[in-house]
């Protein structure tokens, strides 16, 4: 290696003159060296300082994430639903990734029209819809995704069974009411919703299922169906019981005849040969030989007595006995029929 440069020194000859150190011819060497080694030491500041700012330079050029090259990415994926049937089911997803995305949802693997958003909501279901696979395909300019399949479970409650499947009246006054009874039954597993009672036909009306009623699984509640003609003739009607199960609507057939009220009555009248009679009994029945009843709760003076509680299409039988003054009453008599006709 060479040796450091040495002090230059004055030896006090010739003015201006300079003598040399005996090592003085090595000077330029030595100051080439020490120049070079300048130049080195530069050309290593110059590297170390280009790769400082290379550094530098690279750590500017590498911004926090970004999504702008992000193909589509499906973070939440669409859940299966389950709705009673008649109620409508919304299937959405979560994605991430470079905008825009765009969405195509599939039913059963075909597309549906118009269902291009991160969200999708079926039309009213029915039993057919149960099971359906639904999916959505994500996609950007960086790439597309399918998201993983979400099933529609539809619940069909019911059926709702009717006790009879009709109501006659047969024959009713105008002017007065009958009533019937129905039993309505949950024949299902899972709860039924009345949504609504109607009837049609004149002169019948229904009453004890509110709007609304639940019936769980096996209830049962009872719909009353009344029939009051306000004319004679014969009517036909139905009650429709409108609710979420399965053989929705539930028809009840009515029918009935209404008669304008009449009043029918038997008149018997007798003779008879015993003195000191104070008067007479009557007595009837709905079966020849009795049991009888007393009609009359005073003595009946007249030799007739008319019976006002008679019902048409009905037989009845009549017999009379005296009693004299000393209040002493005889033995029926014979017994007389009489058949009230039907309307």
């Amino acid at each position: 290696m060479n040796e450091p440069v040495r002090s230059l020194v004055d030896t006090g000859g010739t003015s201006g003159a300079v003598s040399q150190s005996p090592r003085q011819k090595h000077a330029p060497k030595l100051l080439i060296w020490a120049d070079q080694f300048v130049w080195l030491a530069l050309l290593l500041g110059v590297v170390v300082a280009a790769a400082q700012t290379s550094c530098i330079v690279t750590s500017a050029k590498s911004p926090a994430a970004s999504t702008s090259n992000v193909r589509a990415l499906i973070t939440t994926q669409p859940v299966s639903q389950s709705v009673t049937i008649g109620q409508r089911a919304t299937f959405f997803v979560v994605a991430s990734g470079a905008a825009p995305l765009t969405y195509h949802w599939s039913r059963s693997g075909v597309a549906i029209s118009g269902a291009m958003s991160a969200s999708y909501t079926t039309p009213a279901t029915a039993a057919a819809d149960n099971g359906v696979q639904f999916t959505v395909t994500v996609s950007n300019s960086r790439g597309k995704v399918t998201s993983s399949v979400a099933i529609l479970i539809v619940i069909t409650p019911g059926p709702l069974t009717p006790s009879r499947p009709s109501l006659s009246f047969g024959n009713v006054n105008v002017g007065s009411s009958s009533t019937l009874v129905v039993m309505l039954t949950n024949s299902g597993g899972s709860s039924v919703t009345t949504s609504d009672v109607s009837i049609s036909g004149a002169g019948f009306n229904a009453s004890g299922i509110p709007r609304g009623t639940i019936l769980a699984g096996g209830q049962t509640v009872t719909l009353n169906a009344t029939f009051t003609p306000a004319a004679s003739g014969s009517a036909t009607g139905s009650v429709t019981v409108t609710s979420n199960a399965v053989n929705s609507p539930t028809i009840i057939s009515l029918t009935g005849s209404a008669m304008q009220s009449r009043q029918s009555s038997v008149t018997i009248a007798w003779i008879t040969n015993w003195p000191n009679i104070a008067g007479y009994n009557v007595y009837k029945a709905t079966v020849s030989g009795g049991p009888y009843t007393k009609l009359n709760s005073s003595l009946n003076t007249p030799t007739s007595y008319t019976d006002a509680t008679v019902q048409d299409g009905q037989t009845y039988y009549y017999v009379v006995t005296e009693v004299n003054s000393n209040n002493i009453e005889s033995v029926y008599s014979s017994a007389v029929s009489a058949v009230i006709p039907a309307p």
